[in-house]
């Protein structure tokens, strides 16, 4: 049988430490809510920082990619600039407003043109060349420039701000993560594998799922098996979490006692699977990892406020992103990076992983979607949430927070 905790602190240990978050159940309402949605747009999306990519993506001067941010209707192209930084432009031609750039990413020699009336951007948002100029009453090139984006770089992601008159730098936006994740070698990690689905789901849905483990036993018994739980740890509890400001970190742990089994126990003669944890004796972590010193930990995640889950593992890193494109629909990317497979074993380990990784996102995958038909059917009206979903509950405060103070504001 097994013991009941002496006090509160031991069986709620979570809402001891932050109690301001609350205990009650959350309304579902915001999910469904076209209002809801407008004033996440309007308050939080136009307002805040927005990790868009990886500055790996475009090494090379004239490289760019094209940021598309739904729910603000916007659309960013983030161009590598002549002097080696990163320029950000709205990708709308300033002569009758076309779409510049029609391509996800490319490459140009210093310039964009508009396919529509041939006008032309050098990679500093200056207009260089248009066609028939002296047709024109009165032009003034100076002031037709592409319409800049906020935009800067942490740790090699790049982060926009749609807000033109925010002042606030991303780094003082990212706060305390910034020391956490410090010492983080995410160069050391080059190889990416991308998947992306569009999901008829609100954005929210989607952020509470990987907000929190609790469901990870159940949910992916079949991917998972037993490699975060056991009997000391049955329902997947994590070994810590703290708010950072608008954001927060919660670390994971693996199950010492996994028994490995099929293609794991054959990858572990190999590397590490991802259903296979290391005791962490063995390498050294970055100071900000692991606060709470668990030789059992697997990884960290970080939730970086709206949007952005950042999870560091010893030799990998994750990230799920979830773009709301409407008050239903969001936009749910993954992305994987390893390092650079030196043999056909380790190259073996990664597949097996991306292979792993894709499986459990499918399972999570069907159930965002199930999730938003039984919730519209109006049947239940609140969520419930235990202690170990603090992630999902403080990512609930924050969001209300903000907007109310922007609407109190106004």
């Amino acid at each position: 049988m097994t013991s009941q905790p002496k006090d509160s602190s031991q069986a709620f240990p979570w809402h001891s430490r932050y109690p301001e978050v609350g205990t009650g159940p959350l309304p579902i309402e915001p999910l469904l809510s076209q209002s809801d949605f407008e004033k996440q747009r309007d308050h939080v999306f136009k307002k805040c920082w927005l990790h868009v990519g990886r500055v790996d993506s475009i090494p090379k001067r004239g490289d760019y990619f094209v940021a598309q941010v739904d729910i603000a209707k916007a659309s960013i192209i983030i161009v590598r600039q002549p002097d080696g930084g990163i320029g950000a432009f709205h990708n709308v031609c300033t002569h009758r407003g076309n779409k510049l750039v029609w391509n996800e990413k490319g490459r140009c020699a210093g310039f964009l043109a508009c396919n529509f009336h041939g006008w032309v951007f050098d990679t500093k948002g200056n207009v260089a060349n248009i066609p028939d100029i002296e047709n024109f009453y009165d032009l003034d090139k100076a002031s037709l420039g592409l319409k800049k984006v906020r935009v800067d770089v942490w740790e090699g992601f790049v982060f926009i701000n749609l807000d033109a008159e925010g002042t606030q730098s991303l780094h003082d936006y990212l706060g305390e993560v910034v020391d956490r994740v410090a010492g983080f070698d995410f160069n050391r990690l080059p190889t990416h594998t991308h998947w992306r689905t569009k999901m008829r789901c609100n954005w929210r849905i989607i952020a509470d799922a990987q907000l929190e483990g609790y469901h990870a036993p159940y949910l992916h018994a079949r991917t998972l098996q037993d490699a975060f739980t056991g009997k000391e740890n049955e329902h997947l509890h994590i070994l810590d979490f703290e708010t950072l400001g608008l954001h927060s970190v919660q670390s994971y742990p693996f199950n010492p006692d996994v028994k490995l089994k099929g293609v794991d126990e054959l990858v572990s003669k190999y590397g590490t699977s991802m259903a296979q944890g290391l005791d962490t004796d063995s390498y050294e972590l970055p100071s900000g990892l692991n606060a709470s010193k668990a030789k059992n930990w697997q990884f960290d995640m970080f939730y970086i406020y709206p949007n952005f889950n950042l999870l560091l593992f010893r030799d990998s890193y994750l990230i799920h992103q979830y773009w709301p494109d409407a008050v239903d629909q969001s936009t749910w990317d993954v992305h994987l990076f390893q390092a650079k497979a030196r043999t056909a074993a380790e190259l073996f380990v990664q597949e097996q992983v991306k292979c792993f990784m894709r499986e459990a996102a499918t399972e999570d995958g069907g159930t965002h979607e199930h999730t938003q038909e039984a919730v519209e059917s109006g049947a239940v009206k609140m969520i419930q949430l235990k202690d170990e979903e603090i992630g999902v509950r403080h990512s609930y405060v924050t969001l209300e927070t903000m907007i109310a103070k922007a609407e109190a504001a106004q």
